[in-house]
């Protein structure tokens, strides 16, 4: 079944890698308007970036993996984003021991509530 948001929550955040930026622009088509929405992607290379757009307000970084492990840079933005206060909901589209991670450190370390964070690995080689 496909990722269904929350429409009462707050504020939601966006993660994906290059080979999930298809899923990541279906999440944004069905994010509610007068809701922010904070998109993390990790491209290889500038020439893969796309034009998001969502009924939400969008806000976007876009980083880009260059010659480290991939997924790294997605990771450590995630570690460094700031989460707005409240029941937000957070979709991360990644390679699975990425995706994993990524929910580890928002429910694990960061304290999110399980049903904050949704992940949808999907078949890249594990990172």
């Amino acid at each position: 079944m496909a990722y269904q948001p929350d429409p009462d929550a707050p504020w939601f955040v966006v993660v994906g890698d290059g080979a999930a930026l298809a899923a990541v622009e279906a999440v944004l088509a069905t994010l509610p308007a007068g809701r922010t929405v904070h998109v993390v992607a990790e491209v290889a290379t500038d020439a893969e970036r796309v034009d998001l757009t969502s009924p939400a307000r969008l806000i976007t970084t876009w980083l880009e993996g260059g010659a480290g492990p991939a997924g790294a840079a997605l990771e450590a933005e995630v570690r460094r984003l700031h989460l707005p206060h409240g029941d937000g909901r957070i979709w991360v589209a990644a390679a699975p021991a990425v995706a994993e991670r990524i929910r580890e450190h928002l429910v694990g370390e960061r304290g999110l509530g399980a049903h904050q964070v949704a992940v949808a690995a999907h078949g890249a080689a594990p990172a």
